[in-house]
């Protein structure tokens, strides 16, 4: 049982708590660790991470599509400066390459677009 929390009913295999990412064991300093202050996990789980940073990274692919690209560049942007208001807040959001990978895409696919409708126009 995790307890120090949540209350959550844990396995034996189990490192952190399933319900709120306290570590079972707790660290060396007595804290107990949460699940999205390890980097790997991070990578693999979208813990900690900005809502609007997944929202733009998959955005960002569907702009391959070109008309959900100027929508992953808003996004992204919105992404970006959610990321660095939070720095300073005690639990930071991470997500800052998926928010520019949607900032990457939704420019190059709308600039695209431009072309495109700018080329239809004239033609």
């Amino acid at each position: 049982m995790c307890g120090e929390k949540c209350g959550s009913e844990i396995d034996g295999g189990e490192e952190a708590c399933g319900g709120c990412g306290a570590s079972v064991g707790g660290n060396e300093s007595g804290e107990s660790a949460r699940l999205g202050d390890n980097a790997g996990i991070r990578m693999l789980l979208p813990v900690g991470r900005s809502p609007w940073a997944i929202a733009a990274g998959y955005l960002g692919i569907f702009s391959v599509l070109v008309v959900p690209a100027p929508l992953a560049l808003i996004i992204s942007i919105v992404a970006i400066i959610d990321i660095f208001k939070s720095r300073k807040s005690p639990s930071p959001k991470h997500g800052l390459v998926r928010a520019v990978f949607g900032l990457v895409m939704g420019l190059v696919f709308s600039l695209l677009l431009a072309i495109v409708a700018i080329s239809m126009i004239f033609a």
